[in-house]
């Protein structure tokens, strides 16, 4: 296990990026949960999930440690360098670091830190703190039974809060991660123990950015007297080079300066990388809530409200109208816990229609806007993708008649891209006389006639009294943008060339005006196979209407709609979230080209444990149809239904928690295939209703699955909708029969499983570790490197990338392959996956015989712990010692005597 710090240099020819498309595998994170061990700190799964998660997104900023301060902290007040460097280096005269005892330096390296910020103005002057032993939870408590807790060594308050705050993640703006020797210093070194040194600066990172809505989190190693600075966005890490705080080396000034820069802000209010549209609420806000709630008698408003504290307020750019909408968000509804990923947060939320008086919010007497909740939606797209506002935009204008099942999108947009567009035309105007940035308190300054700003809560003290009133759609503000790069549209990739803008992200807020909650919080199985119905009914109507295709029909897409009337049970679920869907071009609106949505629909996206098996098989390329996106209906039911009902296998009397291991394993589409495959029933306890649907929908999927061997048709929405109709009109549903699930504690309803990596064929991937699912179109070559300690310069570095391209050719060669479309049976998918045993578990592998992970350059590793050669274009792979004994002992088990000599 590695993870070594990329060095893109597109100055030198080296990509550092594959040339070609990797595989997609699983991503992996500690948040999905099949069993209670998987979130632990100290689980393979997790360990494991991490370390992909980081591989080949770490990089190497490109310039030394200042130009970062300077580049990517620009700061609102100069840094006022009057110290000498004899006066700072005696600031760090009683921290003296040793190997192994890193706790035994806390108290100097601590005492150090505050007496550096010491003349700092009070209000700027952060609290900096010892947190090694203070356990601190997942910063949201929906999602804390799927994420263990993190001792962060060092804290960092935010500016003028005392050392007190520092007891939550709401509290803290920055951590230090410390250790006793600069041997200790991971970027440039591979090896387990370093690559959990860099997994606790990720994991600190993430949550950083989830409790505040952070666009950038900054996290600082110590490694003795070496201090690296790390910058995390939702697309990759940025680590400066190495800082001495060695006497005469001047590392303590420049330390001292990255401080500065980091509480003095260019743009917001906090500190480096805050959301200068975001601010905290505070008590007026929270109380202005609960009372509009309470006005609307909003329903289940007490368990909503309970940590409205953690709460926003934020501005949602609308794309339509080139406007900006206040909205008061007070409960999260979901979150992805991965870094670098879309890292979409689910918000109940309600409009903030108060104005701006003598500095304070209050309301407005001439508000005519109904207080209604609504779901914000705040996610980080990548650039290669097609917003999700325009497949909103594209359902509204085809479904002329009822909508349902299909959520419906109330504003929103792209702001990374508005701010990528200010920032590009800034670039390209006149020099002109500056105006004052937004950190000007408003009772000083107002926007010139004809400007407005975009967002009514930046800066300091508030906004502008004159209120926004974009006139057109495409509105830009006529003052310049003031940062040397976007924020709301990482830059991160860019900085290393253009040629890997498709790596970057841009950030989305979209409204949708149905509220919903999760499928796994049914009241009833009748509630949630209902929903699950007009999810497909939803699915039907997009794509038969707006040739509108979903392609990631999982559990948390799907939707109880929790504003409904008590009569209205007619339809109550609906489908949402369409950053991975595609659209079909037609007459009135032909983008994108047929060519484009081809290449969208042979991507493999998705959520892993609920996708088509023919979609996860290995060495599959397939078109992604309608029919896949039904088979993914089915195991979101069955999965619902194995945790949170009480039934069993009748054959085996399985129990549903242990079937649903059996079933649902990662990167393992055998194990679903095989349950398709068998007669075995589920029996849902007292509710024959549910058990006939399953045993209706089974066949259906069998001959999904099959379809190519036994040339029968797909699924049709026609087949599936009968199927749930059927049973809906059964008697004998039960009620109230929802139990928790037993996998992740009496009380968890939240389930979150691995998503698919996402990147679309044609363009570069970063690798992961792990067995990758792959296709004809997919295999990787490319001049890339890591840079680690053996192979940064060294000519033996490069003959060992060479080599292992070579192999990795080999690999490949050898594999049987088999053209996309044409038929295969399920032993044929099983034999490049995880063969299972009798029981229905994966058979235990040697070493020698499991994949190796990719290497840097794209190409698979060569198995060094296999005793053998490699030659030609084969691979022979002599068994080790131990699988010999493993066959041996099989061999016995199954003849009932000796192992042959």
């Amino acid at each position: 296990m590695s993870i070594s710090t990329c060095s893109l240099n597109s100055h030198s020819g080296s990509s550092g990026m594959a040339s070609k498309p990797t595989s997609v595998k699983a991503k992996s994170q500690g948040s999905h949960v099949l069993v209670r061990e998987d979130i632990k700190r100290d689980s393979p799964v997790c360990q494991k999930g991490w370390a992909s998660e980081l591989q080949a997104r770490v990089l190497q900023y490109p310039r030394h440690a200042p130009a970062l301060i300077d580049e990517l902290m620009p700061c609102s007040v100069p840094f006022p360098d009057t110290e000498s460097e004899d006066a700072l280096d005696k600031v760090f005269a009683e921290y003296s670091p040793q190997k192994g005892k890193e706790l035994d330096g806390y108290n100097g390296l601590i005492k150090a830190l505050n007496d550096l910020v010491a003349s700092f103005p009070a209000d700027k002057r952060p609290a900096i703190v010892d947190t090694h032993s203070t356990e601190l939870a997942f910063p949201f408590s929906v999602l804390s039974d799927n994420h263990h807790h993190t001792f962060p060594d060092i804290s960092v308050s935010f500016p003028g809060a005392p050392s007190a705050s520092v007891t939550s993640w709401q509290g803290i703006s920055m951590v230090m991660e410390v250790k006793g020797d600069e041997t200790e210093d991971p970027f440039p070194r591979d090896g387990e123990k370093h690559v959990n040194t860099v997994i606790q600066l990720a994991k600190s990172a993430r949550s950083l950015l989830l409790a505040h809505g952070f666009l950038a989190a900054f996290v600082v190693g110590v490694y003795g007297k070496t201090i690296r600075l790390a910058r995390f966005d939702s697309s990759c890490a940025l680590v400066a080079p190495p800082i001495s705080l060695r006497a005469g080396e001047g590392g303590a000034g420049l330390l001292k300066r990255f401080l500065w820069h980091f509480v003095h802000p260019a743009v917001g209010d906090t500190v480096v990388g805050c959301d200068p549209t975001v601010t905290r609420l505070d008590a007026d806000d929270q109380e202005w809530i609960k009372m509009q709630l309470d006005l609307i008698n909003a329903k289940n408003r007490t368990a909503h409200l309970a940590e409205v504290n953690k709460g926003r307020r934020i501005e949602v750019y609308d794309q339509q109208t080139g406007r900006c909408i206040p909205y008061l968000l007070y409960h999260l509804v979901d979150a992805n816990g991965r870094l670098f990923s879309r890292a979409t947060t689910v918000w109940r939320a309600i409009e903030d229609t108060r104005v701006w008086k003598d500095g304070r919010l209050v309301p407005n007497p001439n508000c005519t806007t109904a207080i209604k909740p609504r779901i914000v939606k705040e996610s980080w797209r990548q650039l290669v993708r097609t917003a999700e506002t325009a497949f909103y935009e594209r359902l509204a204008a085809k479904i002329k008649g009822q909508r349902t099942g299909i959520a419906t999108m109330e504003c929103g947009g792209d702001i990374g891209d508005f701010e990528f567009r200010w920032w590009e035309e800034t670039s390209q105007r006149e020099p002109v006389e500056e105006i004052p940035n937004s950190d000007v308190a408003p009772e000083d300054t107002s926007p010139a006639d004809g400007d407005y700003m975009l967002f009514s809560s930046t800066g300091s003290t508030g906004p502008y009294k004159k209120p926004f009133a974009s006139p057109e759609r495409e509105y830009l503000p006529q003052h310049d943008y003031p940062l040397p790069y976007p924020q709301h549209q990482t830059y991160s990739w860019r900085m290393f060339g253009e040629e890997y803008w498709q790596m970057d992200r841009s950030h989305m807020r979209i409204v949708i005006d149905d509220v919903g909650r999760p499928l796994t919080d049914f009241k009833s199985s009748r509630e949630m196979v209902m929903a699950i119905r007009d999810g497909v009914l939803g699915h039907q109507q997009a794509w038969e209407e707006a040739r509108v295709l979903h392609r990631d029909i999982s559990l948390g897409n799907i939707l109880i709609n929790d504003e409904l009337d008590d009569d209205a049970l007619e339809h109550v679920g609906f489908i949402h979230d369409f950053d991975y869907s595609s659209m079909e071009p037609d007459d009135t609106d032909p983008a994108p080209s047929e060519d484009e949505t081809q290449r969208t629909r042979k991507e493999r996206t998705g959520t892993y444990f609920f996708m088509a098996v023919e979609l996860i098989s290995p060495d599959r390329y397939t078109l992604h149809q309608p029919h896949h996106d039904l088979e993914s209906a089915y195991w979101v039911l069955l999965w619902t239904t194995l945790r949170h009902t009480d039934c069993c296998d009748r054959r085996s009397e399985k129990q549903g928690y242990e079937l649903c291991k059996v079933i649902f394993q990662t990167n393992n589409p055998a194990s679903k295939g095989y349950w398709a495959l068998k007669e075995d029933e589920l029996d849902v306890v007292h509710n024959a209703p549910l058990s006939a649907l399953l045993k209706a929908l089974k066949p259906l999927v069998h001959e999904n699955i099959h379809r190519p061997l036994l040339e029968t048709a797909h699924m049709t929405h026609k087949a599936v909708l009968k199927a749930f109709d059927d049973a809906l009109a059964m008697e004998g549903w039960p009620e109230d029969d929802w139990i928790p699930c037993s996998l992740n504690g009496p009380k968890t309803r939240t389930d979150v499983v691995p998503i698919l990596a996402d990147v679309p064929p044609g363009y570069p991937r970063p690798l992961t570790e792990g067995r990758q699912l792959r296709s004809h179109s997919s295999q990787v070559s490319g001049s890339g490197r890591l840079i680690g300690t053996s192979a940064l310069s060294s000519s033996r570095g490069q003959h060992q990338a060479a080599r292992h391209t070579a192999s990795g050719s080999a690999s490949h060669s050898a594999r049987p392959s088999t053209a996309s479309g044409s038929k295969r049976t399920l032993d044929e998918i099983a034999k490049h996956s995880h063969p299972l045993d009798e029981s229905g578990r994966p058979e235990k592998r040697s070493k020698t015989t499991m994949d190796p992970p990719p290497n840097p350059n794209g190409a698979r590793r060569p198995n060094t712990r296999a005793r053998g050669s490699r030659r030609g274009s084969g691979i022979t792979l002599q068994p080790s010692r131990s699988s010999e004994r493993v066959k041996a002992r099989k061999e016995k088990s199954t003849s009932g005597g000796a192992p042959a000599a």
